[in-house]
């Protein structure tokens, strides 16, 4: 059975993501046409990936537990709802019903990845129920539940998240096996592979893009389907390159970092009302500059308004998820 322990390095790769998540939004929030800011593409191109299989590789404990689904639902959709409706209200003094249920029916108008995550949370965990209880392969379950995932989304395409459930359970299943992989005695994070792993991964970002085709395609087009592989592809190489040097070189202490990655899930769900006041009210003209005073401000502000939330008992279950 595997022991659920803290890992160093795991807290600190959190902390570096939910760093890049909050630059990436100052990116958003102050470029109109964002997506063509290779600094965005770059960010984009594995960190959400990376935060998936982190948490697919933390949700495998190696047997089923009974108490998960609840304990989520508290940690992410108790949040994601009253966000819903909070958000409008922190923005314009008014609640909004109609853009609060907007938000639950397209998740990715607000916190999304509080949703995805526990959707994939339920997902995993029923399959180890089944594996468990009437030995039904762990895997054959997951695979059935993504073919149901891609009707779901040809039926209702972005309504309940249905394609953004289908494109990232791949990272946080990814990273579920690789856990199983490792518990095995597989090991493949040696030294050279990283090297490959990188190589490739600097001579493809260039020309990843968030929604799109490959930059090259306006000189070669191969169709959609390697369009849609590259763009798999180099998220994959990307989130494993990283993931390496994060278990290299960040497993030991750096307070700041560990404590922003336990911090995460409630950073990111302040992080968002905070940049745009910050983007708001910064009267800096240059794009760069203003992008990189917000994200100065933002990082720690969005910390210490995790700190301040959690002083609150009801307020932090309903904003952060923490009883």
């Amino acid at each position: 059975m595997m022991q659920a322990k803290r890992l160093p390095y795991l807290d600190s790769i959190k902390g570096v993501l939910i760093i890049l998540v909050i630059i990436g939004h100052a990116i958003q929030f102050c470029i109109p046409d964002y997506e063509q800011n290779f600094c965005f593409r770059f960010i984009y191109s594995f960190h959400m990936p990376l935060f998936f299989f982190v948490s697919g590789y933390l949700a495998n404990r190696g047997y089923y537990n009974s108490s998960v689904i609840g304990k989520r639902a508290c940690q992410l959709l108790i949040p994601f709802i009253v966000w819903a409706f909070f958000a409008p209200l922190l923005q314009t003094g008014s609640i909004d019903i109609d853009k609060g249920l907007q938000v639950l029916i397209y998740p990715d108008k607000g916190l999304w990845f509080l949703y995805n995550l526990f959707v994939y949370s339920a997902i995993f965990n029923i399959a180890e129920f089944l594996e468990e209880k009437y030995r039904i392969r762990h895997i054959v379950t997951v695979g059935a539940v993504v073919i149901i995932l891609y009707v779901l989304m040809f039926l209702f395409h972005t309504k309940f998240n249905c394609s953004q459930l289908c494109y990232h359970i791949i990272f946080y299943g990814i990273g579920y096996y690789y856990k199983w992989l490792q518990c095995t005695c597989v090991k493949y994070n040696s030294h050279i592979l990283n090297c490959l792993l990188g190589g490739v991964f600097a001579l493809t970002v260039p020309f990843w893009t968030t929604n799109g085709e490959p930059l090259f395609y306006q000189y070669v087009n191969w169709g959609g389907a390697f369009s849609y592989l590259y763009r798999y592809g180099v998220q994959v190489v990307g989130m494993l390159f990283f993931y390496n040097l994060g278990e290299r070189y960040l497993n030991r202490s750096l307070p700041i970092l560990q404590k922003m990655g336990i911090s995460t899930l409630g950073i990111y769900a302040v992080q968002f009302t905070i940049l745009r006041y910050l983007v708001e009210f910064i009267p800096i003209e240059l794009v760069s500059s203003k992008i990189i005073v917000v994200s100065i401000i933002a990082i720690p502000s969005s910390y210490f308004a995790v700190v301040l939330i959690r002083k609150v008992k009801y307020v932090r279950l309903l904003l952060i998820g923490e009883k």
